[in-house]
């Protein structure tokens, strides 16, 4: 089984990059991780334009570098995308998206032939109506042995009510939608626990100059009101613990885009009299992680925005073997036991703001109904304090509470655990895709000669090509034939084959590709340069 991504694999160890941003982004790349580590695959393959492409940005180059150092260089391939439909031919493949490129993976596979490649889609956030169009494509492209991986049991309801939703508008307008049958499994997301665990608190400390001696409380997640928490009321109730003690530490972490809202939290923890007890670390390098999770004594993450779906940060922090401090919200729920591994927060929902959302959600520019909906929905303040005190005050019980959140990641949410999981997934669908279970056949290929071909004046496979002067030029020189900029998805030698070709006797197209293989790109590159002419 082979696991295939057509998006960019960016993870650094040491270096803070865009694979750290975006949860979706997080979830993917340990998804891969994991899937190599634990053998639920036999090898990742990377596609791209042009293999080429991939390899020669020098971000990707080291990322690349580091994923073959720890899974083995025969198990990590990069494949152009022209290759994808010859390759599924041969090997079983299972191609990873995620709501935005799942239609594009589904119309892709209508060209493969006989054979396709099932998609699984990770759902890392139920996006709202704005998104509608995606899951009408979902359900349109979508065929019977595809996945869909809702990672809690609130965003799998979500989900099921969004497709009901799109399958309505299909089904009114052509009849029943046999994409509507994929099904939604629910599969939790995991830590690596061999990389997340408690380290040294003191030297943690040090390395982030952090007072022994403090109780330290630690947010860590997307520093934005709009995309993930309104952090202000953890700012006043920590103004509230504050009074009671001096030695208390709030730390800030995570991914800020322009540092706005850094000065925002600043600016009221300096008008609450408490600035020089806030500690805000931003865009931090991976690595960084279990040291920061290791240098507090409390996580917390008030969240009240609906593109959270999971929780990935409070994972990180019970492996960690922190207590949590969170709300009582989508997925958070299924990942913490109140008064066991932490403390849920109620939360309040304001559905007269969800029905005037709805009636303008699809017009409103992103983030527009996240936003919308997160300034309306409340976390209880005094809850969160109460709770927050109670942990502050009693170190045992921090120390109970944290011991028993990494027992519980290590049982239920670890990679080696939840991986399994997908692998069974994964064969599930490559014995449906094998029985063909919905015979459907793959209508609607858009054909692009048809819709464009009348644009030019007339077809290069309706003329001879010959050499030219240019192209003597460069087969006479071979240093002024490697100084050109050829193009990424070509190489100097296929080109300069198809000039000494060309040189030989005139030439179609189709001859060119009888000796020389697929070439007619190239061939239409050089004669669009001038190295080849038209007889």
């Amino acid at each position: 089984m082979i696991l295939g991504q057509t998006f960019p694999y960016r993870r650094r160890r040491s270096v803070f990059t865009s694979a750290d941003c975006w949860g979706a982004a997080v979830v993917h790349h340990d998804l891969l991780k994991a899937a190599l580590r634990f053998g639920a695959v036999d090898e990742v393959h990377l596609f791209t334009e042009t293999a080429s492409t991939y390899t020669g940005d020098g971000v990707d180059l080291k990322a690349l570098q580091e994923l073959r150092e720890d899974a083995g260089p025969e198990k990590v391939q990069v494949r152009s995308l022209e290759e994808l439909p010859a390759l599924c031919e041969t090997n079983p493949y299972i191609l990873i998206a995620d709501i935005g490129n799942f239609g594009n993976l589904g119309l892709a596979r209508r060209y493969n032939g006989e054979r396709g490649y099932p998609v699984c889609c990770v759902v890392h956030a139920v996006s709202g109506p704005a998104a509608l169009p995606q899951y009408l494509s979902i359900l349109l492209l979508g065929r019977s042995f595809d996945s869909l991986v809702a990672t809690s049991t609130a965003a799998r309801r979500a989900l099921e009510e969004m497709f009901a939703v799109a399958s309505d508008l299909l089904g009114n307008a052509q009849g029943p939608v046999a994409g509507s049958q994929i099904p939604i499994a629910r599969i939790p997301l995991a830590v690596d626990d061999s990389f997340l665990h408690p380290v040294d608190r003191i030297a943690c400390r040090k390395i982030f100059d952090l007072d022994p001696a403090a109780v330290v409380l630690l947010y860590l997640g997307r520093l934005s009101a709009d995309y993930k928490a309104d952090l202000e009321p953890l700012i006043r109730a920590f103004g509230e613990l504050k009074k009671d003690n001096a030695r208390l530490l709030l730390l800030i972490s995570g991914w800020d885009a322009n540092d706005s809202y850094r000065d925002t939290l600043e600016n009221l923890a300096r008008s609450m009299g408490v600035g020089s007890s806030l500690r805000i670390i931003s865009n931090f390098p991976y690595f960084a992680k279990p040291l920061l999770y290791s240098a507090s004594d409390v996580f917390i993450s008030p969240v009240d925005n609906v593109q959270e779906t999971f929780g990935l940060s409070v994972l990180e922090a019970m492996a960690c073997g922190l207590p949590v401090v969170v709300s009582d919200w989508s997925g958070y729920r299924d990942l913490v036991e109140h008064g066991q591994s932490g403390f849920l927060v109620p939360t309040l929902w304001n559905t007269d703001a969800g029905l005037e959302c709805s009636k303008m959600a699809a017009l409103l520019r992103p983030p527009g109904a996240e936003r919308y909906l997160a300034e309306r929905t409340v976390v209880d303040c005094s809850a969160l304090t109460h709770y927050l005190k109670l942990l502050i005050d009693d170190k045992n019980l921090r120390a109970t509470m944290g011991d028993r959140a990494q027992r519980r990641v290590r049982a239920n949410f670890s990679w080696n655990v939840v991986v399994k999981q997908f692998r069974d997934l994964w064969a599930n669908q490559l014995e449906r895709m094998a029985h063909q279970a919905d015979g459907r056949t793959s209508p609607g290929k858009l054909d692009l000669n048809a819709v464009y071909e009348r644009f030019a004046s007339d077809r290069i496979d309706r003329k001879r090509i010959s050499i030219a002067s240019a192209g003597l030029h460069l087969l006479a020189s071979p240093s002024a034939a490697y100084a050109v900029r050829w193009p990424a998805w070509s190489s100097a030698q296929q080109m300069l084959q198809i000039l000494e070709a060309c040189r030989e006797e005139c030439c179609t197209v189709d001859g060119l590709a009888g000796k020389h293989g697929p070439c007619s790109g190239a061939a239409s590159w050089l004669l669009k340069k001038g190295y080849l002419k038209v007889v």
